[in-house]
């Protein structure tokens, strides 16, 4: 019916406006926004801040997760809890990055050859690459402890990956 067709439209609206460009794209590390919701939106807002002062256009939407302080080691995507499709539509208005699907194809390039793409982000676990998710996502780890930047480019195969043109910016 027409629930059918309205949902049709807004997954090609979603794919379309998701679809990452082969520019630099700004992406969270840790794996999950910390704090309760207000800290967490506050360490949202900080991380797009970061973005437009240093002209990334696109934010990776899978590194955006909200973490669950009832339930420590939970996360849920922004997309779930977020308009994405309206952000996106809006942001060149307001000069705000827009939010992009993982794509390696588009956003890792590999000097120019045609080698194989060893993606640095990893879409199942929503964390970078190499990132070992049981421990990060374990309920007993305190991430304010930890700096996961010390992490990344780490089995020596994703190396590469902590100097992308992701652009991971150490805050």
């Amino acid at each position: 019916g027409s629930s059918t067709s309205s949902f049709n439209d807004f997954l090609i609206e979603y794919m379309k406006l998701t679809t990452p460009l082969p520019l630099p794209t700004l992406t969270y590390y840790d794996p999950h926004l910390m704090g309760g919701f207000r800290n967490q939106h506050m360490r949202f807002v900080a991380f797009v801040n970061k973005a437009v002062e240093h002209n990334i256009s696109q934010l990776l939407l899978p590194s955006l997760r909200w973490g669950d302080v009832s339930q420590p080691g939970w996360s849920v995507g922004h997309e779930v809890l977020f308009d994405v499709v309206y952000w996106n539509r809006r942001a060149g208005e307001f000069g705000l990055p827009r939010l992009v699907r993982y794509e390696a194809d588009v956003l890792e390039r590999n000097g120019g050859g045609r080698e194989e793409v060893i993606p640095c982000f990893n879409v199942s676990s929503s964390m970078y690459s190499g990132l070992n998710e049981k421990k990060w996502r374990n309920k007993g780890i305190v991430l304010r402890q930890h700096s996961l930047w010390d992490y990344l480019g780490e089995p020596s195969k994703y190396a590469h990956c902590k100097h992308q043109n992701f652009d991971v910016i150490k805050a």
